[in-house]
Formats: C-alpha cells, structure tokens, sequence
C-alpha cells in the first residue's frame, strides 16, 4: 500500500481543441451547468469543466497551439482529442510520491508544483499503461466552505468564468 491515501477521483481531463464548444455540448446532452476559464498555471489552457458527483469532468484547450512543451498540445498531435488524464486526489503528495517511487514509478517532475488548488505531479502512461495520473494534493478548504458544499475547484473557475 502507498502512503499518502488515495481519497478520489478529482476529475477526469480531456484534451480538446475548442473546450468552450465541447463543454456547451456536454451541457446540452446532461442538463448540467458548467464553468469555463483559463487557467494561468504550468499547462496554460482554456477549461471547460462540469461537475458529476464531485468529480471534476475537464476540457483541457491549449491557449497556444503552437507551444509543444504543454502536455495537452503534444496530446492532441499524437491523439487528437480525447481522454488525457485521469487526477487522484491523496492526503499528503510527498509521502506517496516517496511510496510510488519505491513501487516502481516515475513522475514527469523531480518534485510536486503548485496547481490552483495545491499541489501536483503526474505519472506518466508509460508506468500506468491506459492513461496519465496526475497526483493531487489540494489545499485545504474552510469548514464553512466544506458545509456549504462550496469546492474550491468551481469557486476559482466561477471567479475566473469567461463566458
């Protein structure tokens, strides 16, 4: 067993080309309301995002086409669209890291960087075999946030909302 807890599955991301049009087709075919934003952090990408019972269903758009060092733009040129990633939120990241590395694997990353929400890093496919994990350590929410059922992830995309 690795260190550091699994808790869930925090979202599940799609690499896209145009995450406001995908996101609206999502919407129209669950009857849901979702969020898009720009998200300024190391991947640089448009994201469309809905909620499903907590978990985050994400559509990562590349804000710069043409920058091949993002990990959604060398995605979609080896892919083209679809799924991407798959994020598992974990109590403490540096512990399961530690875990993970005696277990065998390896992350794109010699440590953790700061996400939105926390902090993150990814394991590769090539030690999964279906998908990139990304491993996520988020920040901690109030308890007033946690009882109003406020998640910080759609708090910061509603306060970044684009539409």
């Amino acid at each position: 067993m690795v260190d550091g807890k699994v808790r869930k599955i925090h979202h599940i991301g799609f690499s896209v080309h145009d995450a406001k049009e995908v996101l609206q087709i999502w919407e129209k075919a669950l009857g849901i309301k979702g969020v898009l934003y720009e998200y300024k952090g190391p991947e640089k990408v448009m994201v469309g995002s809905i909620d499903i019972g907590g978990v985050a269903i994400s559509f990562n758009q590349p804000i710069d086409p043409d920058d091949t060092s993002l990990r959604c733009n060398r995605f979609l040129k080896e892919h083209g669209e679809g799924f991407e990633h798959i994020a598992l939120e974990v109590d403490d990241i540096t512990a399961f890291t530690i875990e993970a590395k005696k277990n065998g694997m390896a992350f794109l990353l010699p440590e953790p960087e700061k996400a939105f929400e926390g902090k993150s890093n990814h394991i590769p496919k090539v030690y999964t075999r279906v998908a990139t994990v990304e491993i996520l350590e988020p920040q901690e929410e109030s308890s007033a946030k946690k009882n109003a059922g406020e998640s910080s992830r759609f708090k910061v995309a509603r306060d970044c909302d684009t539409r």
